[in-house]
């Protein structure tokens, strides 16, 4: 298959499946990033984006309110998958993955891309989608927390469902502390921005200016108390 049916094929299921932007905020807010469709014709651009919650709502056959409803009960998008019938956390991986593909194959960023960095860059989206569907709400990266930690990703979700901030897992956890966790996430952090600015998928001016608040943002999610 040629560049173009690629494309094609990809913007057809991209449409399939509401294609979808990778704001993690979209998620758990519930809001939609919507922007209108352009008209049809000569010289029509192809639809943008209606929102990673619209996308993942469609892939699910649920509204964008029962997925809200669902994140607000503390369940994962992956979770959420697996508990509908016919759906899966890998099918909602590729559904998102698919629709961003094709959005980046349309763009004009990805024409001035090397094969190498465009690859690149549609590995470290898979990386990013993969911590989202199994992110809880209002915690960023349980992942990287547990690999910190030393635990079963399953074993701390379910200590932050019993009310356990992340800091009081830390603190009973031998060998592991609180601030030893805020380092290891600001640490991770820091490093995908720096290969979200060496990718041009990031300015270097807006890096620079999301690393000030980084450690207190990270502060304040090892320490939340969930429900509190």
């Amino acid at each position: 298959m040629g560049r173009i049916g690629r494309r094609n094929a990809l913007l057809a299921l991209a449409a399939a499946v509401a294609t979808a932007g990778i704001l993690v905020a979209v998620l758990s807010s519930g809001g939609a990033g919507r922007h209108p469709a352009s008209a049809t014709g000569p010289g029509a651009r192809h639809p943008r984006p209606v929102g990673q919650a619209a996308a993942a709502a469609s892939y699910l056959g649920i509204s964008r309110a029962q997925l809200r409803s669902k994140l607000r009960s503390r369940q994962s998008l992956g979770e959420i998958a697996a508990a509908t019938p016919g759906r899966t956390a890998r099918g909602l991986l590729q559904a998102l993955l698919a629709a961003r593909t094709a959005q980046l194959e349309d763009g004009a960023l990805s024409r001035r891309l090397s094969p190498a960095a465009r690859e690149a860059r549609i590995a470290r989206l898979r990386a990013r989608l993969e911590a989202e569907i199994e992110r809880l709400p209002g915690y960023a990266d349980l992942a990287q927390s547990a690999r910190y930690l030393g635990l079963p990703l399953a074993r701390l979700r379910a200590d932050l469902r019993a009310g356990r901030s992340l800091a009081q897992i830390a603190g009973a956890t031998p060998g592991k502390s609180a601030a030893g966790l805020v380092s290891a996430r600001v640490r991770s952090r820091e490093a995908a921005l720096r290969a979200a600015v060496a990718s041009h998928a990031l300015n270097r001016a807006t890096a620079s200016a999301l690393v000030p608040t980084l450690r207190k943002r990270i502060e304040l999610e090892v320490e939340r108390v969930p429900g509190g």
